[in-house]
């Protein structure tokens, strides 16, 4: 139970926190901060299953998992003409929706595949680490059009 409420404080305090770093460095360097961070918490009980790695883990992935949902939205309303937010909005959302869903599906079957938690956490860090990437990517080509 401990673990859950790490996870659940963190997700009602983590936007916040993000927000103010993202006032700092920016909206577009803290969405790839966030997701890297993110991977590195779904990552850390492959690493460790002692309980300040489990505590990581929870803190990180409640944390930023919030985070990361505000900070996208936030890019998008910096990218997207305000007449066409709500229409982009809805998209993002129907995606996020669909790749949730068929993601957790996914990952439940590598599950039931394996019969270990340690190839869906595998997974998941390294799908963190491509979304974050990518968003250095979009960060790069964003300073080079500056």
């Amino acid at each position: 139970g401990g673990y859950w409420a790490m996870l659940g404080v963190a997700a009602a305090l983590g936007p916040l926190a993000a927000g103010a770093l993202a006032d700092r460095v920016g909206v577009k360097t803290m969405l790839s901060l966030s997701l890297f961070g993110m991977a590195a918490a779904v990552a850390a009980p492959l690493v460790s299953t002692h309980a300040a790695a489990l505590a990581f883990s929870s803190i990180g992935v409640g944390a930023l998992t919030m985070a990361a949902t505000a900070l996208a939205s936030a890019r998008a309303g910096k990218l997207v003409p305000i007449a066409e937010q709500r229409r982009v909005w809805g998209r993002m959302t129907m995606v996020y929706a669909l790749v949730y869903a068929g993601g957790g599906y996914a990952l439940s079957l590598l599950y039931a595949a394996t019969q270990s938690y340690a190839p869906v956490f595998a997974v998941g860090g390294a799908a963190l680490v491509l979304g974050g990437v990518c968003a250095l990517i979009g960060l790069k080509a964003a300073r080079g059009a500056q």
